[in-house]
């Protein structure tokens, strides 16, 4: 993806995906000497909300596309000339495909533009992207609102990318508010908790005129819609 910071290319009328952080509540007995310890509570958190990330990002690309084929495995070498033409700054995005189909890539001739993404969604199993490197989607992540920076009592810890956390005891009496904000039927239980918050706000950013060409490949196991005649594969625009 393009940089992360610079906002020159991006336009309201873009294709935006929102990217947030999260809040959760875990034990005190993390941050307790002597007790009972919750083992990577930090990293646990912090792996749910990359997760969220990973799901997102990918199925913006399906969002994303423009132009749509469905091609058996064996045709995708030829799909992809078709698509590519000869053109330069062009990569192959794919998804959750098989050793078979990176072989197929690779004989291609297109290995060096070739980036497999890891995906465990089986709605994104077998799915190949071309696009030009100036319709990659940009990333921009902004600043958080003072007021919600100050209500979850966030610290800023990566300014680069406006990154904040905080730890907030619930048993204190100075964050009744937050402790309020639970569900009731957890009250009982919340003078033994604290809540963990991430804050984040980033947006994906695809631009309005674009050409994402998905190329997804015939599978055994669901049924995808009437396959494309090779023929009827164009190059991309």
């Amino acid at each position: 993806m393009e940089s992360p910071t610079d906002k020159g290319d991006v336009h309201d009328d873009d294709l935006k995906h929102v990217i947030s952080g999260g809040r959760t509540i875990i034990s005190k007995s993390a941050f307790t000497d002597n007790d009972i310890p919750t083992l990577d509570y930090d990293s646990i958190f912090g792996g749910q909300i990359v997760d969220k990330i990973k799901r997102l990002v990918p199925h913006s690309f399906t969002s994303a596309r423009t132009v749509r084929y469905l091609l058996e495995i064996k045709a995708l070498g030829l799909g992809l000339e078709r698509v590519i033409n000869n053109q330069k700054n062009v990569v192959i995005v794919s998804m959750g495909i098989g050793q078979d189909v990176i072989e197929v890539i690779e004989k291609s001739g297109y290995k060096n533009i070739h980036f497999p993404v890891p995906n465990r969604d089986h709605s994104l199993q077998g799915v190949v992207f071309v696009i030009k490197n100036s319709d990659l989607p940009s990333i921009v992540f902004h600043d958080l609102q003072k007021q919600e920076v100050e209500e979850s009592k966030l610290e800023l810890i990566k300014q680069e990318i406006n990154l904040y956390a905080s730890v907030i005891d619930l048993s204190e009496s100075a964050n009744s508010k937050i402790r309020e904000q639970w569900a009731s039927d957890l009250m009982d239980e919340l003078d033994f908790k604290v809540q963990l918050s991430i804050g984040l706000i980033a947006i994906l950013h695809w631009k309005k005129n674009r050409t994402v060409v998905q190329i997804n490949l015939v599978s055994g196991y669901k049924e995808q819609g009437i396959q494309s005649d090779i023929n009827e594969v164009l190059p991309i625009r």
